[in-house]
C-alpha cells in the first residue's frame, strides 16, 4: 500500500479544491478545528 500526503488549502480555495477531489471520486471531510482532513477512496 502507498501513501500520499497531499496539502489541501484552507481559505477561499478550500472548496474549489475539495470539489475537484470530489469529481475523481475522492471524499474529504473537514473540521474547521483540524489541519488534518479525512479522506475516502472508494476503490480501496
Amino acid at each position: 500500500m502507498s501513501l500520499i500526503r497531499l496539502a489541501i488549502p484552507k481559505g477561499s480555495l478550500q472548496t474549489s479544491t475539495i470539489d475537484l477531489f470530489k469529481d475523481a471520486g475522492w471524499r474529504i471531510d473537514t473540521s474547521s478545528r483540524s489541519y488534518f482532513p479525512s479522506i475516502h477512496d472508494v476503490d480501496n
